[in-house]
């Protein structure tokens, strides 16, 4: 009895691992690529309007 309950924790607790790691992995993606959005939207703005106020 001990003995599935051990094997299921551990399976449960590598399962768990792998999504929490999914889920930082995204989590991490999405932040970046909203900075990375935000700093390209800035750069282009500023492009712009050097090249229409020039």
């Amino acid at each position: 009895m001990s003995m599935i309950n051990l094997s299921v924790e551990k399976s449960w607790k590598k399962i768990f691992c792998g999504k929490a790691k999914l889920l930082i992995l995204w989590i991490t993606l999405l932040i970046t690529t909203k900075i990375g959005g935000f700093v390209v939207d800035k750069l282009l703005a500023n492009e712009f309007s050097k090249f229409f106020l020039a």
